[in-house]
């Protein structure tokens, strides 16, 4: 997979080469308007699109393995390179098999892994070498004790969570910093009509919302964090974010979560 493509490589021809099997497509949807109305065929293909788009990406997934996450992510090595402190402690809460741990164990001092799933603890320590990682399998607030960290990492976690200002302050209890993505719910221009239209608009069947910039900054402040960037990146938004490690802790039921290295 390419990582930057030049102005060559997008460029083609105005006159492509006609198609039979398009052709006719254009036709039968001239016809199913006719007969069924504009509405009910755009919410069909509304839906047909939403379900061959989670195919494409989750067969992607499937044969570009990281190569594929690293480019579909917003948080970069460089943005954990520049927030990590040098010698700092970082949790990866919800850290499934571990990529995020790998790439932050190249700038901490120490990273721990926690995630509700044994199974994805398991790839993780299976796919993990550095002696700087260690993983943990349970409940975050269970497993975490008195502990206190530099930075954490919730990447694609709290579209997860159904009592997200429970779990950021437990999670802004623990660490100074949060480095936070979660997918964009704008990033697909026909969101918003399958949302009107009430079609299925979520990008992975386990969330419980999904962002825009306003919606995430609104969370992040209202529980006491400051926001310090925000940004859209490729179909994420990024935030960092600066809080309080003494915020008094959340509850247990905020603090189950499994696996945040799912769609964007």
């Amino acid at each position: 997979m390419k990582r930057t493509l030049s102005e060559s490589d997008l460029a083609m021809p105005r006159r492509k080469r006609r198609s039979l099997v398009i052709s006719l497509a254009y036709r039968l949807v001239r016809a199913a308007r006719a007969l069924f109305g504009a509405k009910r065929v755009l919410r069909f293909f509304l839906d047909g699109a939403w379900l061959c788009w989670r195919f494409a990406f989750e067969l992607a997934s499937d044969i570009y393995d990281a190569e594929f996450q690293r480019t579909a992510r917003g948080v970069s090595d460089e943005l954990l390179r520049e927030v990590i402190p040098p010698n700092g402690t970082v949790l990866d809460a919800g850290c499934g098999p571990g990529h995020w741990s790998r790439t932050a164990a190249q700038y901490a001092a120490q990273v721990t892994g926690v995630d509700y799933s044994r199974a994805s603890i398991e790839e993780a320590r299976r796919a993990t070498t550095a002696a700087n990682v260690e993983y943990i399998a349970g409940d975050l607030h269970d497993v975490l004790g008195g502990r206190k960290f530099d930075v954490a990492l919730l990447i694609h976690v709290i579209e997860h969570i159904e009592d997200i200002d429970a779990f950021l302050r437990l999670v802004a209890g623990v660490a100074s910093t949060l480095i936070i993505e979660v997918p964009s719910f704008e990033a697909d221009l026909l969101n918003p009509v399958r949302h009107e239209m009430r079609s299925r608009f979520y990008s992975d069947a386990d969330h419980v919302r999904e962002y825009t910039p306003e919606i995430l900054r609104e969370q992040l402040v209202r529980n006491g964090l400051e926001v310090e960037r925000l940004e859209l990146n490729r179909a994420s938004i990024v935030a960092v974010a600066r809080g309080n490690a003494g915020v008094p802790p959340a509850g247990p039921q905020a603090s189950r979560l499994r696996g945040g290295e799912d769609a964007a």
